[in-house]
């Protein structure tokens, strides 16, 4: 918007495009109509390494994905099985619809940990 692209047919065409693979939900009825030559981009979430395996290929992409969709947090409850009487635990947690559980699984995979 800085550079005032949104004001051309192009720039217009290139924000509803990006709208399209937001959130899995593609574009509305009315915006197929109003746009229907409009090219659908899709997210750029893994790629097939050479031993078939599917992986995040771009850290920044990651970073911002877990900025928006998940969190870190400390939990915190009394307990007698631990000396200081309480038992901390570090959690990170990302949560998605159904029909992303293979982003999740690719998470857990180049994490080394954690389950779907």
């Amino acid at each position: 918007m800085e550079g005032k692209e949104h004001l051309s047919v192009e720039g217009l065409n290139k924000i509803v495009s990006i709208k399209s693979c937001m959130n899995g939900n593609g574009l509305s009825d009315k915006l197929k109509k109003e746009f229907p030559a409009l090219p659908i981009m899709t997210r750029p979430i893994w790629e097939v390494s050479s031993l078939g395996e599917k992986a995040i290929y771009d850290p920044c992409w990651l970073a911002g994905f877990i900025d928006a969709e998940g969190c870190f947090f400390v939990h915190i409850r009394k307990s007698a099985g631990y000396k200081v009487g309480y038992q901390v635990s570090l959690i990170f947690q990302v949560s998605q619809d159904m029909k992303d559980k293979e982003l999740l699984q690719i998470l857990v995979k180049f994490f080394g940990c954690g389950k779907v």
